[in-house]
């Protein structure tokens, strides 16, 4: 029984963070197209929108390993759903029209969070699958998230046509704080050490 429970326990898990993953990706296709038309139209010149785009990626570099270190102690599941909170006010924040220096404080904020994010999310979907279905699982995952952004992307177009560039930032944002909320309904594994 005791095995029952587990692997019950382990499929509402992952469950819900395919659901989870699924929301925050789909928000994130909706935003990408156009936040790099944004961020190219706001960042000045091409040299300045490569500066600005390389210290995202730099800051985000150096925050992943100490963040995702972070999270060993004190929990996947926390960190992790803490950073969807954070990326989605970050999104909304792109929406009030910011100055350049803003944008460059969003833009390394957006590396460091998005960059950890991501290294927190590989970490626990493979805490989150069993041993012999991991290759599978996590396939599965990647798959859906790659389709969901895909769809997104496909879709936007169409929203920005319709509606304007503001309303993709809403949409972002409501997609990711439902994400955010779905995870918070993970609930905790034990894995010998591991927290999660």
């Amino acid at each position: 029984m005791p095995n029952l429970q587990s692997d019950a326990l382990q499929k509402k898990n992952f469950f819900l963070f395919l659901v989870s993953s699924n929301l925050f990706y789909f928000g994130i296709g909706l935003f990408t197209p156009f936040w790099v038309v944004f961020i190219s139209q706001k960042g000045g010149s091409m040299s300045q929108f490569g500066l600005l785009m390389g210290c995202m990626g730099l800051a985000g570099g150096i925050a992943a390993y100490i963040l995702a270190s972070y999270s060993d102690k004190i929990g996947q599941k926390w960190i992790f759903s803490l950073l969807t909170f954070v990326v989605a006010f970050i999104i909304l924040a792109y929406s009030f029209d910011p100055s350049r220096l803003w944008l460059y404080l969003l833009q390394m904020l957006y590396g460091i969070v998005g960059t950890a994010h991501v290294a927190i999310e590989t970490a626990f979907v493979s805490n989150l699958t069993s041993l012999a279905h991991r290759g599978r699982q996590i396939g599965l995952h990647r798959a859906t998230i790659s389709i969901m952004s895909a769809l997104a992307m496909m879709m936007s177009g169409y929203f920005v046509d319709k509606t304007g560039l503001d309303v993709i930032f809403y949409l972002t944002t409501g997609f990711i704080l439902v994400a955010a909320f779905v995870s918070v309904f993970i609930s905790r594994q034990d894995f010998g050490e591991e927290k999660i």
